[in-house]
């Protein structure tokens, strides 16, 4: 029969902070280029891994097209998101 380990005790050993909660709506609001963020989670806290913010487009609101040196993930609750991007010789797509 296989060893249990006790979760309260692997738990600790992570390197880790806690983790905190933030609802909808909550976190650091942060307004460039007349987009509308709030920050659940950023770099410092995930150790510069990853940083996640919530952002809600009207129907209609495009953000300008950009780059980033980091990869960007979108999850979409309701509606629909068109996302472009740039293939290897730089054309739109």
């Amino acid at each position: 029969m296989p060893q249990l380990i006790d979760p309260k005790s692997y738990v600790k050993t992570l390197p880790f902070p806690a983790v905190h909660l933030l609802g909808t709506g909550e976190g650091d609001l942060v307004q460039p280029l007349d987009l509308e963020f709030r920050w659940k989670l950023k770099g410092p806290e995930t150790g510069f891994l990853f940083s996640v913010y919530e952002m809600v487009l009207p129907p209609e609101k495009k953000g300008p097209l950009h780059i980033h040196p980091f990869s960007e993930f979108f999850y979409v609750l309701e509606g629909r998101l068109d996302v472009m991007s740039l293939d290897a010789e730089g054309a739109l797509k």
